[in-house]
């Protein structure tokens, strides 16, 4: 039963990394700029191996994957960034950097 309760408990830890904390914030914030964190945050997990997280996210994601360019590092922190106004307005918005 431990060792079930633990796993669950990184489940959670885990599951958590990828929500946009003003989402964790207020629960009933309906905004598609909080997939586009969501979006971000797995990306940033699928490189680095690691959820963002700390001041130091740029700079750790340049050297766990070096050869991201520096438009491609702007992209995800892009997507990651505090404010919502600072990140992509919407998934269109966002296929159209990356297509």
């Amino acid at each position: 039963k431990t060792l079930i309760f633990l796993y669950f408990q990184k489940l959670r830890y885990l599951t958590s990394a990828f929500i946009d904390p003003a989402l964790q914030e207020n629960p009933k914030l309906r905004d598609c700029r909080s997939d586009i964190y969501s979006i971000g945050a797995i990306w940033y997990w699928l490189l680095c191996g690691r959820a963002p997280h700390g001041s130091d996210m740029r700079s750790y994601l340049s050297n766990a994957a070096p050869n991201l360019s520096d438009r491609q590092i702007g992209i995800v922190m892009k997507c990651l960034a505090g404010n919502l106004d600072d990140r992509y307005r919407n998934c269109g918005e966002l296929l159209e950097i990356i297509g």
